[in-house]
């Protein structure tokens, strides 16, 4: 079917299409970064974005291993945005609209060259635009990768369709934009590489299925492969993988049910989820839906047979298989959950199109062809009421993850990341009950769940389950620097010294110079008055970091503790000529001064600074009324004891009571 299609219609239809987008997506603008789900690692944290200068943008392109995905020109966007407009999460949700926007105008001028009735092409674009599936990819920052391959994917498809099409003295021009359109795609998300399967369709389609197009359609095929390629690989190296497989078995009910559960959320996006949980298998057997769901895609494959005439129908049924079949789990391709809706956000529109195409088809008469209009524009209606209220559930980390853990109790991930969440917002009680969650639901040793729990409970100041959640990842990784120094800290609260310096010891036997290590274990010797060692430790913290004050003022301690008060003198100088905030310093030199150099005024002096500085320090308010008793100045003193007393210490209480009634 030829193009039907005059301007102004046209003009029309691609304005209430990008107003749509944004009415219903607007909501959008107030929302944060997502900083648990890439957002940090992507944007806000991201080393290229923050400080790359323009001359430099073409280090984006060099492949990093340590990466989850090579996506150069997604970093370039954020990256851009950055540049112009900051850090703050407005700009980004803005962009994201604005190029969904861009998506949902191109998409229907593309359906446009397909079909002469524009309205059928309008309301294709339309459930793409507004469909509650595309909130994950508009609303959340870090899927701007799907927008970004999206745009460039269907300027391919328009400039393929065009070199197969138009006239041919532009053939070539039209094929050489549709190549470097698909590099183009590919550096925004190597997802683009099933793109080729829809350029052989639209061949199929046109009837230029010969020697010379075929040739044409290798660079396409080959740029997929290398990209695919690479794109396992990087995967390959990623730190958050799903320790489940599927047998070769297994995979076709897996991609037959993954397929099927895709065309039922695009119909009727209800119960819609940011992260679907992988079925639990019992006795080596799938859950039996599966088994059913085989029976169900033999069923469509039949149905497809019945219409292979309708070659428009099966070009959009192909552009959406193709758009889900990196996620099918047909090769091992580990995904963080079993499916996700932004999967999805390319193939929705093509379904859409054939689905719309078929039915107004199928109704021949005026009415029924107007009822089924009206009964579109209706379901779009509510969809777009659906996916304005599914907007919010990316507001946050709390709302995205606990939208989640409502809907799937036992979801591992997700209860791990909201416990990690509202950690961040220093909510330890709820953090632990989600830790709880997904250590209770999860059959298998993750080091990540006993960490965060085990330093949730440290800061809870429950540090003897914390010495076990520690210990946990000891038994499987018995060299592990953090749970060494983890459980160290929550012996040392315990009180149990000689635990504790052994977990440092063995820090430092694996790496000798561990400063974080040897600031502990001096301070545990110090703790149990071995200052000869403590020194030790502190001297060779302060050979690898001279400028830390706090480590002057330990060893200052240190050689307190051996009556070496002229080096203590010298330390604390430096730890307070270093921080003049020091507080804790000024107060111990004021004892210092008082107890072994007889310099009352000195020791005045120190504890009044470390007032100044701190004036609710009960141990700097205690040795205020002391010297202020050594000075004779009773009144002083007592008052002093009573503001302490005041403050709940009962020896300054018994202080007042002796000596000022």
């Amino acid at each position: 079917m030829k193009l039907f299609l005059s301007k102004k219609p046209f003009l029309i239809y691609g304005f209430i299409l990008f107003i749509c987008v944004f009415i219903v997506f607007a909501n959008t603008l107030g929302h944060d970064f997502l900083t648990n789900w890439d957002d940090q690692e992507n944007v806000i944290n991201n080393d290229f974005v923050l400080n790359t200068q323009t001359k430099d943008i073409y280090e984006a392109f060099i492949p990093r291993f340590s990466d989850n995905e090579y996506q150069p020109l997604t970093l370039l966007y954020f990256w851009l945005i950055a540049k112009l407009f900051g850090i703050g999460p407005a700009a980004f949700h803005f962009f994201n609209i604005l190029l969904h926007a861009f998506n949902t105008v191109v998409l229907f001028l593309f359906f446009s060259r397909f079909i002469k009735e524009l309205k059928i092409s309008f309301l294709s674009a339309l459930i793409f635009a507004v469909h509650p599936m595309q909130s994950e990819v508009v609303a959340w920052v870090s899927a701007a990768n799907y927008l970004l391959f999206t745009f460039f994917s269907l300027g391919v498809l328009m400039n393929f369709n065009y070199f197969l099409s138009g006239k041919e003295r532009f053939k070539m021009v039209y094929y050489i934009l549709a190549c470097l359109l698909f590099l183009l795609s590919l550096l925004s998300k190597s997802t683009a590489a099933f793109l080729p399967l829809v350029l052989l369709g639209l061949v199929l389609y046109h009837k230029k299925m010969n020697f010379k197009t075929i040739v044409k359609l290798i660079p396409f095929f080959l740029l997929s492969f290398l990209f695919v390629l690479l794109a396992l690989k990087m995967k390959s190296d990623t730190l958050e993988t799903i320790p489940y497989n599927f047998s070769l078995i297994d995979k076709p009910f897996v991609a037959s049910f993954i397929f099927l559960i895709y065309i039922f959320k695009i119909i009727l996006p209800f119960n819609l989820s940011a992260l679907y949980d992988y079925p639990l298998k019992e006795d080596g057997f799938l859950p039996i839906y599966f088994y059913f769901s085989i029976i169900v895609m033999f069923a469509v494959l039949f149905f497809i047979y019945k219409i292979r005439e309708k070659k428009l129908i099966l070009l959009f049924f192909l552009f959406f298989t193709a758009s889900i079949l990196p996620v099918l789990h047909l090769i091992p391709y580990y995904h963080v959950g079993f499916y996700a809706d932004r999967y999805a956000y390319f193939g929705i529109g093509g379904f859409s199109f054939g689905i719309l195409c078929f039915l107004y088809e199928k109704l021949k008469n005026v009415k029924p062809r107007r009822n089924l209009i009206i009964a579109v524009l209706v379901y779009v209606i509510i969809i777009s009421g659906l996916s304005f209220n599914r907007n919010e559930i990316f507001a946050n980390n709390i709302t995205f993850f606990k939208s989640i853990t409502d809907k799937q109790t036992r979801n591992i991930i997700a209860n791990y990341r909201l416990a990690q969440s509202y950690e961040m917002i220093n909510q330890y009680g709820n953090s632990l009950r989600y830790y709880n969650a997904a250590i209770e639901n999860n059959t298998f040793y993750v080091k990540s769940l006993f960490m965060g729990r085990g330093l949730v409970l440290y800061k809870l100041k429950d540090f003897q389950n914390a010495q076990k959640d520690f210990s946990k990842v000891l038994e499987h990784e018995p060299y592990d620097r953090d749970a060494l120094m983890n459980r160290g800290l929550s012996n040392v609260m315990m009180n149990d010294y000689d635990k504790a310096l052994n977990d440092f010891s063995l820090i430092l036997e694996t790496d000798p110079n561990n400063a974080s290590a040897l600031v502990n274990r001096g301070g545990v010797y110090l703790n149990t008055g071995d200052a000869p060692n403590a020194i030790f430790d502190f001297d060779k913290s302060i050979s690898l970091d001279s400028n830390n004050a706090s480590l002057y003022y330990n060893r200052a301690l240190a050689y307190e503790q051996v009556m070496n008060v002229d080096l203590a003198l010298i330390d604390y100088n430096r730890s307070i000529n270093l921080n003049p905030q020091f507080f804790e310093a000024y107060n111990s030199r004021a004892v210092l001064k008082g107890r072994f150099l007889d310099d009352i005024d000195g020791a005045y002096e120190d504890v009044l600074r470390a007032l100044e500085i701190k004036p609710d320090m009960q141990n700097a308010l205690g040795n205020k009324a002391y010297i202020n008793f050594l000075r004779g100045d009773t009144i002083a003193a007592c008052n002093d004891w009573k503001n302490l007393s005041e403050m709940g210490n009962q020896n300054a209480l018994s202080l007042f009571n002796q000596n000022c009634n």
